[in-house]
């Protein structure tokens, strides 16, 4: 991994790795670094709180009403509406799902979109859909 920071005093990481197509989906992979590679559970539990964690922010962006609603944040962000309020609903996920997915003890054939398909907003029902418990 090599770490820049540049004039403007942004920071640029480049992380060497290289994508494969499997399932369909395109995933990257980490290359070697220090004889440590990144397995395909922590890979998960990496986009998983990617995406939480932008939800939350476009969460902040809404409720500071830097935008009048889930359209235009869309808009701004040159998304698609229904993909930009199905992300946003990630903001309300279980603190234990978010947990069980990071500790890689989430349940079988959890996924990405079987989070953004939970319709609970009450975080045991939630946890009862995905059936963590």
């Amino acid at each position: 991994m090599c770490i820049l920071k540049v004039d403007s005093g942004n920071v640029c990481i480049s992380i060497p790795m290289c994508f494969k197509r499997e399932s369909g989906m395109q995933k990257g992979i980490v290359a070697k670094a220090a004889e440590k590679t990144i397995d395909e559970r922590e890979l998960f539990s990496n986009v998983i709180v990617r995406t939480w964690a932008r939800a939350l922010a476009w969460t902040q962006i809404l409720d500071r009403g830097q935008v009048a609603n889930v359209t235009d944040l869309a808009e701004a962000l040159k998304l698609d509406r229904s993909k930009t309020a199905k992300h946003i609903r990630l903001a309300t996920l279980s603190p234990r799902i978010l947990r069980a997915v990071i500790n890689g003890t989430a349940p079988d054939g959890i996924s990405l979109q079987k989070l953004l398909d939970i319709k609970a907003d009450v975080w045991s029902e939630q946890e009862r859909e995905i059936g963590l418990v």
